[in-house]
């Protein structure tokens, strides 16, 4: 690099001519490259880390509410013109161990017209999980032919619960990004 006030060569990694003295790159410009590259690294990272808990966010709550829509539409189309009685929890079945928690299939009985049927959840639980009793709706033509709702609104309200959250991050992201251009626009403008 050609010294401008002396014609002198200089390393480019000089500050100063090493024979005049003369600044070749003035102090400012230096802090404010830094600034540039410490914001746009911050500017990175930040999109980095939101996007990795963003898109997973969104895709298992988009899955959870799927699910939690589809399990609970076929469960009310099957029970449309079905009759609502008690049942009254009686047995377990299918009981095994998972990681030390014993779960099971819970079988609920009713009665219609004197005669006892059966009735299971589609789901496995801890004993102590299942209610006493627990709302049946049966067939009043088939009345072996039964729907107990599972539970899978809560599907619904985590799958939605985690799809506010992506939201959440991608405006709270959007707004950290903002914040740091004017954080850089500011510090341009205090050193011109």
């Amino acid at each position: 690099m050609l010294c401008p006030q002396c014609g002198k060569e200089n390393k480019n990694t000089n500050i100063k001519c090493e024979y005049c003295g003369y600044e070749l790159i003035n102090g400012e410009e230096i802090k404010n490259d830094a600034t540039k590259a410490s914001i746009k690294m911050v500017k990175r990272f930040v999109k980095i880390i939101f996007g990795a808990f963003c898109l997973p966010l969104l895709i298992i709550g988009v899955v959870f509410l799927i699910i939690g829509i589809k399990e609970n539409m076929a469960e009310v189309t099957q029970a449309k013109d079905y009759v609502e009685t008690t049942g009254h929890l009686k047995n377990f079945i299918n009981c095994k161990v998972d990681d030390g928690t014993e779960v099971c299939e819970a079988i609920y009985e009713y009665q219609v017209d004197g005669k006892t049927y059966t009735a299971s959840p589609k789901m496995t639980g801890t004993r102590n999980a299942f209610k006493k009793e627990k709302t049946i709706l049966y067939n009043p033509n088939r009345p072996q032919e039964n729907v107990i709702y599972a539970g899978y609104g809560i599907f619904i309200i985590v799958g939605l619960c985690l799809i506010m959250a992506a939201i959440a991050i991608i405006f709270s992201k959007r707004k950290i990004i903002k914040r740091l251009e004017q954080v850089e626009e500011q510090n341009l403008v205090n050193i011109n």
